[in-house]
């Protein structure tokens, strides 16, 4: 097997392209004796408003994001699909394959009708054996 290496000859910014997705220049890198362009994001310069924000842009509007302060003004800002506390033992693996379990059994087994006063008494005589509604 051959393995091939590309070698980044040149990495210039041209001035005059915008990427619609991020707003930033576009990238041009050259190898092999060829140009091609990427739409590489780019750091931007932001000022934190007197309200403590800043805007990430329209595309990113209504989107959770994950903001890791690393250290002072530093941050991370990452999006994601985050799960509410209480939601997460849904994903624990074990919970997972029961969930899955059920799911195919459900599929596959129709409803059927439930007498609830005979459920009672079977469930009374269950696990209050001195109860007399039986």
């Amino acid at each position: 097997m051959r393995s091939e290496k590309i070698y980044i000859a040149m990495i210039s910014t041209l001035p005059l392209f915008f990427s619609p997705c991020f707003s930033n220049p576009i990238k041009t890198v050259i190898f092999n004796n060829k140009a091609q362009i990427f739409d590489i994001p780019m750091a931007q310069i932001k000022t934190i408003g007197s309200n403590g924000q800043i805007s990430l842009g329209k595309e990113f509007a209504g989107q959770n994001v994950l903001i890791d302060n690393s250290e002072y003004g530093v941050w991370t800002i990452k999006i994601g699909k985050f799960i509410p506390h209480n939601e997460q033992w849904l994903l624990e693996k074990d919970n997972v394959t029961k969930l899955d379990e059920a799911l195919d059994w459900a599929s596959n087994n129709q409803p059927t009708h439930t007498d609830l006063t005979d459920l009672e008494n079977t469930l009374s005589s269950k696990f209050n054996p001195n109860n007399d509604n039986a």
